[in-house]
């Protein structure tokens, strides 16, 4: 509890120290101190197990993180908008059902997302062919168990409907692929349902239109799924990080910034003397162009 108490307070005077880039990053879309506040309380919360694997991480790939949520308008919280994840020492950006929800919303075409689990205590009825449609009625006592999830996305300008309707078999597919389902920190085992929905919205998203930053958040949320997610941190944070990552990351930015120097263009430099350069300007060389006025 002393070790992760000393991690908490690092990390926290780590992120005072660059209030000021978080401030920047969070522009008009988001509240840094609500910001700031909910990493915060998403770093300290504990597992089932007791322990904080987050504050393990690397301050780098935290802050990222944390940038990440400002870069695309969301907070980190336990509400289901976005989690953050430790993967192998590093935090992951991840993508909750509630934070789709709020993305979709973001395209003008979007007029109502409604997405939902169907348990083995439901009455529903799904029809495929000319006409797709799915009659769901849930349950009072849903027993907990269940067989599918959908989504239905209706778009402005016409009355058809996208629906996506997920067994459960395939769900345990797109669980089966995520690098992060086996952690205890993992929305996968602490929200299945919610991750079930996620996967049903993700299949309608194709017909959703979306802006450049929404595929991009989309791109983030795959790759954190993957394990492989890299952050834009900025050079100056990732200097204060003095983990493993940030030695790491040290000497990359150092061997780029060294690289740049050999490959810029060096300005030629001019070896003729007073006499030299008075001499030209009265006779100009041969191969200088001469005015024809």
């Amino acid at each position: 509890m002393t070790n992760a108490l000393e991690l908490s307070n690092k990390f926290k005077i780590f992120v005072e120290k660059h209030q000021q880039k978080i401030v920047e990053a969070a522009g008009a879309d988001l509240n840094p101190d609500r910001l700031q506040r909910m990493m915060l309380l998403s770093v300290n919360k504990p597992d089932k197990k007791g322990a904080y694997p987050l504050l393990e991480c690397s301050q780098a790939s935290l802050f990222g993180a944390m940038l990440e949520c400002c870069c695309y308008g969301l907070y980190p919280s336990v509400a289901g908008h976005v989690y953050i994840v430790p993967y192998a020492k590093k935090a992951q950006f991840m993508l909750g059902y509630k934070g789709m929800v709020q993305l979709a919303y973001r395209s003008d075409r979007v007029v109502n997302v409604d997405a939902n689990v169907i348990d083995t205590a439901d009455q529903y009825k799904y029809i495929k062919g000319t006409r797709e449609e799915l009659i769901h009625e849930p349950s009072f006592n849903p027993n907990g168990t269940i067989i599918a999830a959908y989504c239905v996305v209706s778009m402005r300008g016409t009355d058809k409907t996208h629906l996506q309707l997920v067994p459960k078999v395939k769900i345990e597919e797109a669980r089966g692929r995520s690098k992060l389902t086996g952690l205890s920190f993992s929305p996968w085992n602490s929200d299945y349902n919610a991750m079930a929905k996620k996967t049903a919205m993700r299949r309608c998203f194709p017909w959703i239109p979306m802006s450049v930053e929404v595929q991009n958040i989309v791109a983030a949320d795959e790759a954190g799924e993957r394990g492989d997610q890299r952050h834009t941190v900025y050079e100056g944070v990732v200097m204060d990080d003095d983990s493993p990552e940030g030695e790491e990351a040290r000497k990359e930015a150092k061997t780029r910034k060294n690289l740049g120097s050999k490959l810029r263009p060096k300005e030629p430099v001019d070896t003729r003397t007073q006499d030299d350069k008075d001499a030209d300007a009265i006779y100009p060389a041969e191969n200088t162009p001469v005015s024809s006025e």
